[in-house]
């Protein structure tokens, strides 16, 4: 009974530690991103991934950072893996994707998903994203 509780408790302490790292790294990653360093924040949010790789706010970030630095393949892929962890989280970010990379029909296939949300930014806020400067008249 005592070598099962001492395993258990080696396991709380691990995730714990898991979990801190996890957190301090997308402290760190987030930090990078709202200052600019888009490459940093990369490495940061991608080593948080590690430690947690089922927490969609990682991948929503890191895409953040990929889509600001103009790797719109990497970004989609990263927020496609939001919304497979938390659902609708990355229409916003997957429309203003596929803006980018030209693709018009799947950027407002998105665009129409975000919208229909509950919670959705307001359609002249939209308007002012450069990424759908060229989606204005379709």
């Amino acid at each position: 009974m005592g070598k099962l509780i001492s395993i258990l408790l080696f396991l709380v302490i691990v995730q714990g530690a898991k979990a801190q790292n996890a957190d301090e790294l997308y402290c760190k990653g987030i930090a990078s991103l709202q200052s600019g360093n888009y490459d940093e924040s990369i490495n940061f949010l991608t080593s948080a991934i590690k430690y947690d790789p089922n927490n969609a706010l990682l991948y929503l970030k890191r895409g953040e950072a990929y889509y600001k630095t103009g790797l719109f393949n990497d970004a989609l892929t990263d927020f496609e893996e939001t919304n497979m962890l938390d659902e609708n989280t990355a229409d916003l970010w997957i429309s203003k994707t596929y803006a980018m990379l030209g693709d018009e029909q799947q950027s407002l296939i998105y665009l129409k998903k975000h919208l229909s949300l509950r919670y959705h930014l307001k359609e002249k806020t939209i308007k002012k994203d450069d990424a759908f400067n060229n989606l204005q008249y379709s």
